[in-house]
């Protein structure tokens, strides 16, 4: 069995709908997840995800209901 550690994750919103934001919008910043095995498994907007920890500038995207694709920025400390 896996000794679980938590990582630091912090997401921004970089890119709607392919167009990139002048600035970019933080929708959470140092929120603790559990890493096991190296992985942190997070929930953001309304889609899991699975980032290496520790990592730094891991680019996702998402579909989100009434905004369309989302392009974010994942960053991921062990703590």
């Amino acid at each position: 069995m896996a000794i679980p550690n938590l990582a630091a994750v912090t997401v921004e919103i970089t890119e709607i709908e392919g167009a990139a934001l002048s600035q970019p919008i933080t929708v959470f910043t140092d929120a603790a997840f559990p890493v096991i095995n190296g992985t942190a498994d997070i929930d953001v907007l309304g889609e899991s995800r699975e980032i290496p920890c520790p990592t730094n500038g891991v680019v996702a995207t998402v579909n989100v209901d009434g905004i369309g694709e989302v392009t974010l920025t994942i960053q991921a400390d062990l703590i």
